[in-house]
């Protein structure tokens, strides 16, 4: 058999190539945000607890970057950093050419594109899917349970429920599935710590709180958007939900299709809604701005974001009442409300049934009624 050495060396030249090519190339994230001009950027890779890891830094070139790993990106939280503007996704590990678009101006409103990566499009996707509507918690949980990579799951049950107690279980199934196949990811570690603190933070409340199952409601009273103030004494022979909430609360805002959907389903049955708004502005803040035409300016933006969520979130019921002092609001004080949303469910009587029902709300408002 005649072998010609020279065809020989000409393929394992271009082999070679190929193959040194492809070693330093490594893995990429590349991105174009069209209105960043040359700015400083920067991607880490990061915990939930604030701590990260630097991975690179660069300048951008008329809005567009792009960052290389020859050993390729570690399984993670990972946030790009351009100016005052963030993007926060995941990385499975497998990925080789991801790439990011969009406008500083959209990630404001969480707005960006995303490539190359099946786990990062997972979380994009879903959040684009829920912020057609308004997001209901079941159609979050629905999101979170159909999420096909842990990662994924993780950042979606992160960004949608918050760590609030009644959301530990669903966090703590997420973070089995983490833990089985990204062990030593920052992120991984980060979820398991705040879940244990969210858990012995209900604990010292649960052994140190006033209001209690089976105790006279402290009353309320305060007034309306438009001035009418609302006792909610008078409001007996009602099954009350008392719901502490605020125009800028996430969570909240999420929790009110739910609430709205079991109002006017039972409404005429003899249940409502009692509304304490925690927006407004604190001590702390008045004395920053000290001028008493920035108080009234800073405090008048407050109630319109109260009343246009209120409008947006078609909270039709009339007791919405606030003293538009955030969290300084003095019902909030008295019922020992350190996070919201934070809701007591009242009977007839006006006597603490449940605290803090969210998925059985209404299997507990069809008792009381």
């Amino acid at each position: 058999m005649n072998i010609n050495m020279k065809s020989v060396f000409g393929c394992m030249v271009i082999f070679l190539a190929l193959f040194f090519s492809s070693c330093q190339q490594g893995s990429r994230i590349s991105g174009n945000f069209t209105d960043a001009g040359d700015m400083n950027t920067s991607l880490e890779r990061i915990g939930l607890d604030n701590t990260s890891v630097s991975v690179d830094n660069q300048k951008m070139s008329s809005g567009k970057f792009e960052f290389i790993a020859k050993e390729g990106f570690k399984a993670g939280l990972y946030r790009i950093r351009m100016g005052q503007q963030q993007v926060i996704f995941v990385l499975d590990g497998t990925e080789k050419d991801v790439k990011l678009s969009g406008t500083l101006a959209g990630l404001n409103q969480g707005s960006f594109e995303v490539s190359g990566s099946e786990t990062a499009s997972e979380v994009v996707d879903a959040l684009k899917d829920l912020t057609k509507t308004q997001i209901s918690i079941d159609a979050a949980q629905t999101k979170i349970n159909a999420a096909k990579n842990p990662l994924s799951a993780g950042l979606l049950a992160v960004q949608l429920l918050g760590f609030r107690p009644e959301f530990v279980e669903t966090h703590k199934t997420v973070a089995k599935t983490l833990k089985e196949k990204y062990a030593d990811s920052e992120f991984t570690k980060s979820y398991e710590s705040l879940i244990v603190q969210v858990e012995q933070q209900a604990m010292a409340e649960k052994a140190t709180g006033s209001i209690q199952v089976g105790m006279p409601a402290p009353d309320i009273d305060l007034p309306s958007p438009k001035g009418k103030n609302f006792k909610l004494s008078d409001l007996k022979g009602k099954v009350v939900l008392i719901d502490f909430w605020a125009s800028w609360c996430g969570p909240c805002r999420r929790a009110n299709p739910h609430v709205v959907d079991i109002y006017k389903k039972y409404k005429s049955k003899g249940f409502t809604v009692y509304s304490v708004s925690l927006d407004g502005v604190d001590s702390r803040t008045k004395a920053q701005l000290g001028d008493d035409g920035q108080i009234k300016e800073f405090t008048n933006r407050a109630k319109d974001a109260w009343v246009g969520a209120i409008e947006k979130d078609g909270l039709e019921w009339d007791t919405h009442v606030s003293d538009l002092k955030k969290w300084e609001c003095a019902p909030a004080q008295t019922y020992g409300v350190r996070s919201i949303p934070k809701t007591f469910l009242l009977d007839k009587d006006g006597n603490i049934a449940v605290i803090d029902p969210r998925d059985n709300l209404e299997a507990e408002v069809k008792k009381l009624l």
